[in-house]
Order: structure tokens, then C-alpha cells, then sequence
């Protein structure tokens, strides 16, 4: 409900009646010294909509109004936009950085009626004290939606799901279809990924709900495969409206396993004990043992783990290819900083994601460097 108080009235709007009750206005104290100053409501002045008249689809709507205090600032307002089919919607306002001005966007539904609808709009602005004003303004009109001899009217199409994995499968397709004649066909068109079409009907569920199965066949492309869908209706002397439903997506095929495998040896590498400042080196052998008919592997090598570090590498790591029977030398080093226990991980990742987790774990023992060093 909006509220409105100005002079010691507040008025209420309940179902489209505007009551007015007197509020005893508050006096000040027998005996007291200079009259305190009085804590006026805000004001609102030039409430407007844009765009005041709509299609009968609707359409976003924006509501402005000029809101002022003189007693400490506005805190809140909102507008409340009255319609033929339901209660009120509220719309919080915010302000634009001009003047005085707020304003605030709604969507005003389609009209399917054949007479004209309105909408009334109700701004209230409340200070930092709790006192509120409201002022109406301008209202807002839906033309009717056009009769007999006019085309369907197609609205909201609606897929799910839109994502598909590589195997294809099931998506919903769901339209609002409306005409002051009669509704006597609804279909969707399905434009593939090769240009090809293909019509899916969508059946009744209700007297303007219709709905129908998209079946998107199995992708074995290494890309992904998109649908193009539009839904049209047509009316009983066969005029029609379309309206686009978006893509469905059917991801890229996965790629084949590699056969080939790699191993890495030594499975652990552990440091002999070094001081600190000096520094120890070891390899570590990548190897493909893939046979011919195997493929190639690409990959990464990387290393985490104070004290630890890939001799050559770049801020990812060392990249490596080795075809079947070849192998990568990785040469890891260790320089610690201070005495004390070292731990870390060398880990080998391949490029097609096979073998995760291959990994050798390092280890290292530090001691103090020698005096007079």
C-alpha cells in the first residue's frame, strides 16, 4: 500500500478509492522556548511515463518524477503502476543524477483484449524522517490487440534445454499464440548447422500454450553444432506470425583417446643433503612407450614447492613432445634458503587430458652453511 501524508492528512488508496483521515497535527510543549522549526513532507511533482502508449505486445516502460525535501533529504521512491488484469506492481525509483529527478523501468505485458487497457501510476517519495507524499501522473495505454482479419500474435518462446551434450537428445519447445479468429496451426522451424530445415508441430496445452519436442541428433564433429529455432502460428484463413526462439547447442565430439602412455622415472627423487647457498641437480626421464601406431603427446612440466625449481623453464612450466619410443629429460634442481626439510611436486600434464595425476614427489634435506662462508 502507498501512503501519503502532507499538513496533517494521510490518505490511503485501497482498491481504487482514496480515503482521507485527519491526523492530529503534534504541538509543541506548555512553556516551551522558541518554536521548533517544522518537519515538512517531501514533494513530488512531474510524474511521467515514456513511452506513455504502447503496441499491443507492451513493451519497457520508464517512469520519472521530480522528488525534493526541505527538512533533511529523501531517502526512498517508488511507484505503483495499477492495471486492468491484477493488483498493483511497485517499482522502486532510483536517482538519475539530474536535478531532482528518479525514475524507474517496468515491463508492461502484451494486450489481448480488443478494447485499449490503462494503467495508473501512483509515485511516493518518504524523507529521512518517515514522512511521505505521493502525486499521480500520467498513465500508461496498451492498444488493443488487432481483431479478425489481423495476424496471429506469437509471444513468449521459450526452449529448453538449450545445451546439449555430444550425444543430442530432447529439448522442449513452448510459444503463447493468440488470435481473435482462431489459432490453426503452430510449428517450429529448425534450421541445422548444414542449412538444412525441418518442422516441428507444437500441440495445444492449453488455449494459447502450445508445445512441441525438438530431437537434436548426435554431433560428431569436432565442433559444436547449433539449431536455429522459430516457432509460427497461423490463424484459421492462414495469415501467420513468427517469433525467434533462439539456438540450441549440441557440444563438439569428444576426441578420441590417445594410446599411447607415458611414464616418468624416477617415480620420487630425493636431494642428499646440501647447505644452504649451494645447489643440487637430477633428471627426470618423460618417455612415450607408445608403439608405432601409437600418438604423440604433448604436454607440460611444472614444479611447486619451495627450493625447488625446473632448469630452463618459463613462468608456465617446460612444454614437451615425444613421439612414440622418444623421451623429454627434465633436469630439477634444489637450492634451499635455510636449513630444514624440503617437499615438493614435479607434475606432468598432458595436453588430451589423459594420465591426471601424474606427478614425482621431490623432497630435500638443508643444512647451515659452513662458518666463514
Amino acid at each position: 500500500m502507498l501512503q501519503s501524508t502532507m499538513n496533517g492528512l494521510k490518505r490511503w488508496r485501497l482498491a481504487g478509492v482514496l480515503l482521507t483521515v485527519l491526523v492530529p497535527l503534534a504541538l509543541s510543549p506548555a512553556g516551551a522556548g522558541a518554536q521548533e522549526a517544522i518537519d515538512t513532507p517531501p514533494v513530488v511533482t512531474n510524474v511521467t511515463a515514456s513511452p506513455s502508449s504502447l503496441p499491443a505486445e507492451g513493451g519497457l516502460v520508464t517512469i520519472f518524477a521530480d522528488a525534493s525535501d526541505e527538512g533533511g533529504g529523501v531517502s526512498d521512491v517508488q511507484a505503483q503502476i495499477t492495471g486492468p488484469f491484477g493488483g498493483p506492481e511497485i517499482v522502486l525509483m532510483a536517482f538519475t543524477g539530474v536535478g531532482q529527478t528518479y525514475s524507474g523501468s517496468l515491463t508492461i505485458p502484451a494486450n489481448f483484449t480488443d478494447s485499449q487497457v490503462n494503467y495508473s501510476i501512483l509515485v511516493q517519495a518518504i524523507d529521512i524522517n518517515g514522512n511521505s507524499t505521493s502525486a499521480e501522473g500520467g498513465g500508461i495505454s496498451v492498444d488493443a490487440a488487432p481483431q479478425f482479419d489481423e495476424r496471429p500474435i506469437v509471444a513468449d518462446p521459450l526452449v529448453t534445454p538449450t545445451s546439449l551434450p555430444s550425444g543430442g537428445g530432447a529439448s522442449t519447445i513452448r510459444v503463447t499464440a493468440t488470435d481473435d479468429r482462431a489459432i490453426s496451426e503452430v510449428y517450429a522451424t529448425i534450421t541445422g548447422p548444414d542449412g538444412s530445415t525441418t518442422n516441428v508441430p507444437l500441440g495445444g496445452i492449453s488455449s494459447s500454450q502450445f508445445e512441441g519436442t525438438f530431437t537434436a541428433p548426435v554431433n560428431t564433429a569436432a565442433t559444436a553444432a547449433q539449431y536455429a529455432i522459430e516457432v509460427t502460428a497461423l490463424d484459421d484463413i492462414g495469415q501467420s506470425a513468427t517469433a525467434d526462439a533462439g539456438l540450441v547447442t549440441v557440444a563438439a565430439a569428444p576426441p578420441p583417446p590417445n594410446p599411447a602412455k607415458l611414464t616418468v622415472n624416477p617415480g620420487q627423487l630425493s636431494f642428499q643433503t646440501i647447505r644452504v647457498g649451494d645447489r643440487g641437480r637430477a633428471s627426470i626421464v618423460v618417455r612415450n612407450t607408445g608403439g608405432k601406431s601409437a600418438g604423440t603427446v604433448r604436454g607440460v612440466v611444472a614444479v611447486s614447492g619451495a627450493g625447488f625449481a625446473l632448469v630452463g623453464a618459463g613462468p608456465a612450466g617446460i612444454a614437451f613432445t615425444v613421439r612414440p619410443g622418444e623421451s623429454k629429460t627434465i633436469k630439477v634442481e634444489f637450492r634451499p634458503t635455510k636449513p630444514g626439510r624440503y617437499a615438493g611436486l614435479m607434475t606432468v600434464r598432458r595436453n588430451d587430458g589423459a594420465q591426471p595425476g601424474l606427478a614425482v614427489r621431490l623432497s630435500g634435506q638443508a643444512i647451515p652453511k659452513k662458518r666463514g662462508r
